[in-house]
């Protein structure tokens, strides 16, 4: 009787262990290509916005064709996949170094902060200015709106209550 408790117990020290597990889907993958340097700015990034402990472990961005002719790079999750980030390389690459860093931004966003996107725009005397990164078209931001509000932007992007 004592033997078979033993192995009860076993087994459900077994069970509570797999709660914590990722359920059976794939293994978790860091594969950022190119990238490196801005997945490296977001975790810094996010320290600085008060999420010190927020690692991107579980990544893959790569360059690789896109769903459709007006999209620049996108996120695609699931159950039975990893996140990844494909990048038009074409595409990206018609944009300067703010521009990228706010489309990486948004897609890690979607992948890493598991956000959806936010088409919230604030009237600023004459111009709206969109409120976050999730924003649906941040690639057709102005860059000097990129410029003057990116502290707001990064704020909000690890702080989306404030």
């Amino acid at each position: 009787m004592l033997k078979i408790q033993k192995m009860l117990g076993l087994a459900l020290l077994a069970a509570l262990a797999a709660c914590g597990s990722n359920g059976g889907g794939p293994a978790p993958v860091q594969d950022f290509g190119a990238f490196r340097a801005s997945v490296e700015e977001f975790e810094a990034l996010a320290h600085t916005q008060g999420q010190p402990g927020l690692r991107v472990t579980n990544l893959i961005i790569k360059y690789g064709p896109v769903s459709s002719a007006q999209t620049v790079a996108e996120c695609t999750h699931g159950s039975n996949m990893n996140p990844t980030i494909t990048v038009d390389a074409v595409k990206f690459g018609a944009y300067g170094a703010l521009q990228q860093r706010a489309i990486l931004f948004h897609e890690m966003g979607h992948c890493v902060l598991d956000r959806r996107h936010l088409n919230t725009l604030r009237q600023v005397g004459a111009i709206l200015v969109p409120t976050s990164y999730l924003y649906a078209a941040i690639a057709d931001v102005d860059v000097n709106l990129l410029t003057d509000y990116q502290p707001t932007l990064d704020r909000e992007l690890f702080n989306p209550s404030e």
